[in-house]
């Protein structure tokens, strides 16, 4: 990796049309340590101010520099009533611990990297280190949850924001912003911390990446794109943006565009699971078995990345309705999955395998299925989907009191209440032979119904009840639908369900 320092610094400096950049070092001179900050100008590279502090020992390390930081300001012309208002110690804004904020940037570095799971044992570390560190359980439990963890994730989010006041004020954004998105799940609320943000701090990628995410969640992919291209602009060094840009022109059906974007990924910042996943997704909607099984090859010998070879085994066979050999991947995947420790993730593969039984009509199978999950988990998802499977298989009762804890237990959350929850009463509903109120149930969802998962699992059981009901045009309506969308969720089985579907439409209206 090379270092933004020296004539580097400067050029990029120069490039953004900054007026001068502040370089700074901590070296170790015998059992001291020299702390050096200079600020030089951009065009000319001379030195405009220069503060140097020699410190005992490592412990005075950060209340030091923030020292040397006032000093500097000082130096640069900045007003001592100014200094004094927007003057937090070090210690205070972020952590106590050098070692804390050592192992902290390492984790930074790894999640440059797109690296997600060999990140989080650094920010574990930094925690353990400093147990006041509110950022670094906040990046802690985005990267549970963006590994599928989000209960642990939710946990790391609300101790966060607990230590708020120990924050940073662009770190109190991501903490706030976070805890919408991955706690109360509002994700309206948490657009508007992530806007206020990026007005505050305009040339801060982060704000605009996490824009760009909650567009892809709301189904908004056009949103998405403008976001995710600005985010990449702001820092091209940072692989989420590029992740947002790839998922919203995969549902978009512009695979090549995706593809591209990822090849352009780890042009810029190294190979890394994430691309691989995107690249295996593209090649079976492109009917590319020899790419799927390349993609496939990548993740051997990868530690936990060598789950995604049962996990995208077990949906590929469901897909194409091979259901023993669904199954077998099935296992292997929990099997890999718990002995990485991913428990929510393991419960998640097993959700599917319920839901897809109970879709295809095997209700003994999903029953099974929902036992084992529940044993594992209790998060939202997880619980939503065998919810779902337990109304397909005429368990009505027992799913309608999940939704109802969940309704009670996440009140604020924006996708729960607007897809999960609706998707839910609607198949108990048309378990109940009521078609007509499933249609009414599923209304709310219909904005939101191009996000994905339970999105297309509305738009087939409307479908589903229109047939019921001999409204056969509409019915199939519903299914071309999900016809047409064929990149969204791209392993759902409605996919080829939904052809089946409208042939039955077809036949039905003669």
């Amino acid at each position: 990796e090379t270092q933004v320092a020296g004539p580097l610094a400067r050029e990029v400096c120069q490039r953004q049309n900054t007026k001068a950049l502040l370089e700074g070092s901590i070296a170790s001179l015998g059992g001291e340590y020299v702390i050096t900050l200079n600020a030089v100008n951009c065009q000319t590279g001379d030195s405009l101010a220069r503060q140097q502090v020699q410190v005992a020992n490592k412990v005075d390390v950060l209340k030091s520099l923030g020292e040397a930081v006032a000093d500097i300001r000082s130096k640069l012309g900045e007003s001592l009533v100014s200094i004094q208002e927007f003057d937090t110690p070090i210690a205070e804004a972020t952590t106590t611990s050098l070692e804390a904020l050592k192992a902290f940037s390492l984790g930074e570095e790894q999640r440059a990297r797109g690296a997600e799971v060999d990140s989080a044992g650094f920010y574990e570390r930094a925690i353990e280190l400093d147990p006041n560190f509110a950022v670094a359980y906040a990046r802690l439990g985005t990267v549970y949850t963006n590994l599928g963890e989000s209960e642990l994730g939710r946990q790391h989010q609300i101790k966060a924001r607990e230590l708020q006041e120990r924050a940073s004020e662009p770190e109190q954004f991501y903490i706030e912003s976070h805890y919408h998105d991955m706690v109360t799940l509002d994700l309206e609320k948490a657009r508007r911390v992530y806007e206020l943000w990026t007005k505050t701090y305009p040339r801060d990628s982060a704000p605009v990446t996490n824009l760009a995410n909650i567009a892809n969640q709301l189904g908004q992919r056009e949103e998405a794109i403008k976001w995710a291209r600005k985010a990449v602009e702001l820092d091209p060094q940072q692989p989420f943006p590029y992740n947002n840009l790839a998922d919203a022109y995969t549902a978009l059906g512009r695979l090549e565009e995706a593809k591209a974007i990822q090849e352009q990924q780890i042009a810029r910042l190294g190979d890394s699971g994430v691309p691989h996943r995107f690249f295996y997704v593209i090649a079976f909607l492109q009917g590319d078995e020899a790419a799927m099984q390349q993609h496939l090859e990548w993740f051997k010998g990868k530690g936990p990345n060598e789950i995604a070879i049962p996990f995208f085994r077990t949906q590929e066979a469901a897909f194409g309705g091979r259901l023993r050999d669904s199954e077998d991947f099935a296992r292997q995947a929990v099997e890999l999955a718990q002995r990485y420790k991913f428990t929510e993730g393991a419960a998640g593969i097993l959700a599917r395998q319920a839901l897809t039984a109970a879709v295809l009509g095997n209700e003994s199978k999903a029953r099974q299925w929902v036992a084992e999950v529940l044993q594992l988990t209790q998060s939202l998802g997880v619980r939503g989907t065998a919810a779902t499977a337990l109304a397909l298989a005429g368990e009505t009762s027992r799913a309608g009191a999940i939704a109802s804890e969940l309704a009670q237990e996440f009140p604020e959350s924006t996708l729960l209440h607007t897809l999960g929850l609706p998707l839910i009463h609607a198949a108990i509903e048309l378990r109940r032979g009521q078609p007509e109120e499933a249609i009414e149930t599923l209304r709310v969802a219909t904005p939101y119904e191009l996000t994905g998962g339970s999105g297309l699992g509305s738009i087939y059981l409307r479908a589903q009840a229109y047939l019921r009901l001999g409204r056969t045009g509409e019915a199939a309506t519903e299914f071309q639908k999900i016809i047409d969308h064929r990149s969204i969720n791209a392993f759902s089985v409605v996919h080829p369900l939904a052809r089946l579907g409208l042939a039955r439409a077809h036949a039905q209206a003669g």
